[in-house]
């Protein structure tokens, strides 16, 4: 696991605690929610979209490269290259989208919704970011897709969430005695 992930686990969970010490609903619906965008944000970009577009990643100094790219490349538009999905990461066909990028704007829209602020936690994506984008090895585009993308999960979620808790659910539990049996009848209304 990364220092970016390891950060964004280690603030799930004090949100999480937080929200449990101060009875607060919020954090712990902002943490429970950012654990569902950062597993959608997985599913999306690791397990579908990678191994669709196939995009190899660049080389680390691209602008004087010269040799063998072996896993990396010096064309941004070398598309479709065939990999299984990347399921633990690897460097081979997996630029497009970023997962990085995807999980922090995901989270960071699901605390700006929580929250209704929209300046500190998409400042706090930016700052994760800034602190290690040359280490991911990305094309600005990947970096582009990976926010739009995990923009778009965290409204997804945050507007399921909303629909949800706005709808009234009504369940009855009724004891059910005949003479050869007994047991329950469940019921609901939604």
């Amino acid at each position: 696991m990364s220092t970016e992930s390891q950060y964004l686990m280690a603030t799930i969970g004090l949100t999480y605690g937080a929200g449990l010490a101060f009875n607060d609903e919020r954090p712990q619906t902002a943490a429970l929610l950012s654990t569902k965008a950062i597993a959608y944000s997985y599913l999306t970009s690791q397990v579908i979209l990678k191994p669709l577009f196939g995009l190899m990643r660049p080389v680390e100094d691209l602008s004087s490269f010269t040799g063998d790219t072996g896993d990396f490349t010096t064309d941004p538009w070398d598309f479709g290259n065939p990999t299984p999905v990347p399921f633990l990461g690897g460097a081979y066909a997996t630029a497009m989208p970023s997962f990085h990028f995807t999980q922090y704007f995901a989270m960071a829209r699901i605390y700006s919704g929580v929250y209704d602020n929209y300046t500190i936690p998409y400042l706090a994506a930016v700052l994760v970011i800034g602190a290690n984008v040359r280490g991911h090895h990305h094309w600005v585009s990947d970096m582009v897709a990976g926010a739009v993308i995990g923009t778009g999960i965290g409204t997804l979620i945050l507007n399921n969430y909303e629909d949800r808790r706005d709808e009234q659910f009504n369940s009855m539990l009724i004891p059910v005695i005949a003479p050869d049996s007994m047991g329950f009848s469940f019921s609901m209304d939604f």
